[in-house]
């Protein structure tokens, strides 16, 4: 039952005669397959291939009188592969499209406000949906059904999705006027920036950091200029635009929704929600691929 819904078994079935032993009964098997023409064709299960074959089995030397002759055995073997049609369109591709759901969590912009709700909302999902099919596995503590496997590590997936949409609203929401951390510049702005194909985000923002410095430079220069020559209305329009230019350091164009490091914050957020986004659409296509494809194919060959 590992390989559930995707399993093959092998049945065995053996005659051995109690009371007449070699050479007094002879079995042997004239036809090396079992015939089906009496065989009607089963919803369930498919019959692979099948063999009969005739052997000899040792005399019983635990018994008292310990010096019986052989005994014949004939043996037909069937191999059965179970039909899978009905449990992967009733239960493999449902627990899919619900794990592709979980990847769409991060496509969610965070100023939206339904990250969490809707990576909850999928993790419910997966725990109503794991009640209604637990009846129709296995019931077994000696192997464990790969869609069951499947099944815990797509509901692990949804609840680490739930954690990872929380540190992202988190970062997204800092505190404004604090300044990014050395950490954080090196691992988001660095090595995940380049990771995620989000290095023009970094770019946009470091440029957008320089002008707000020429611009501040420009205008001290302006203030200095002034305040030599004693032009004290120039000083006041100098006042009022620097002002400005401490609350918001950034051009029009790229102007963030609050003062401070705000949008620095922003950019960090946008780069950790890429990152999980191709993480977790590894991971769940890789689990996908080998338990629901690879390992059923190996145990069939």
């Amino acid at each position: 039952m590992t390989y559930f819904p995707f399993d093959q078994h092998v049945c065995d079935v053996k005659l051995v005669s109690a009371t007449l032993l070699l050479p007094n009964l002879v079995m042997t098997d004239t036809n090396p397959e079992i015939s089906l023409d009496d065989y009607k064709t089963s919803t369930e299960w498919d019959v692979i291939t099948t063999w009969a074959i005739t052997e000899e089995l040792p005399p019983l030397e635990t018994l008292s009188f310990a010096n019986l002759d052989a005994s014949a055995m004939y043996k037909a073997s069937i191999v059965l592969r179970r039909r899978s049609d009905y449990y992967v369109v009733h239960m493999v591709l449902p627990c899919v499209f619900m794990s592709l759901l979980v990847v769409l969590t991060f496509l969610i912009p965070s100023e939206a406000g339904e990250k969490v709700s809707f990576s909850v909302t999928i993790l419910l999902a997966f725990t109503v949906y794991q009640t209604i099919i637990v009846d129709t596995l296995p019931r077994s503590s000696d192997t464990t059904p790969v869609l069951s496997i499947y099944l815990t590590i797509q509901v692990a997936m949804s609840s680490l999705s739930v954690v990872a949409s929380m540190l992202v609203l988190n970062v997204h929401h800092h505190d404004p006027q604090k300044p990014v951390t050395d950490w954080t510049k090196t691992l988001v702005y660095g090595y995940l920036a380049a990771v995620t194909f989000q290095r023009q985000l970094v770019r946009d923002l470091r440029l957008n950091e320089r002008k707000a410095t020429k611009i501040q430079v420009k205008q001290s220069d302006t203030f200095s200029t002034d305040l030599d020559s004693g032009l004290h209305d120039t000083v006041d329009q100098f006042q009022e635009a620097a002002a400005l230019s401490e609350k918001n350091p950034f051009p029009a164009a790229t102007q963030p929704a609050v003062s401070g490091y705000g949008h620095y914050w922003k950019v960090a957020a946008a780069i950790l929600d890429r990152f999980f986004l191709f993480l977790f659409l590894l991971v769940i296509a890789l689990t996908s691929v080998v338990l629901l494809v690879v390992l059923p194919k190996i145990n069939n060959y």
